[in-house]
């Protein structure tokens, strides 16, 4: 018999695969060009602007891989690449002002998309729902559990 902490994880990987299409198909209908992949790019260098390494580090991907989801955003436009001042040698990657309103708007579109789902459920659900889904973020995430960085 599988305990509860079992069941939860076999849950979450379950569950997993199916929000990510979810949201995947959301994006494609808000903008047909742009993969989960990419937006999160765009997201993590909305925070605060790195180098190659760094956010492939942060993606959880190789340098080529991340250099070429790059490539392609630098070419749209998003974002572009500028000699870090501290070191002239390093490159730093930044959003560009279209970037950011690709990314906001983005944003907003797929989060109204979810929240007509979610709005189907009934309030006392939809309570629940934020409070597991808090859970599940203090779970994964390393600062708050005081575990292990994903990939160690």
């Amino acid at each position: 018999m599988m305990g509860l902490d079992e069941r939860a994880a076999r849950e979450v990987v379950e569950l997993v695969p199916l929000v990510m299409r979810t949201l995947a198909a959301a994006l494609r209908r808000a903008d047909p060009g742009l993969a989960l992949p990419h937006l999160r790019l765009l997201g993590m260098l909305a925070v605060r602007p790195c180098g190659l390494s760094e956010l492939a580090e942060r993606h959880g991907v190789s340098r080529p891989t991340a250099s070429n989801s790059v490539s392609a955003l630098v070419a749209r436009g998003w974002v572009q690449r500028r000699r870090d001042p501290a070191d002239r040698r390093r490159v730093r990657l930044e959003l560009t002002p279209e970037g950011r309103r690709v990314l906001q708007r983005t944003r907003v579109q797929v989060e109204a998309y979810v929240a007509e789902r979610l709005a189907a459920l009934p309030v006392e659900d939809q309570a629940r729902l934020l409070e597991g889904l808090r859970l599940l973020r203090a779970a994964f995430t390393p600062e708050e559990t005081g575990g292990p960085q994903d990939g160690q």
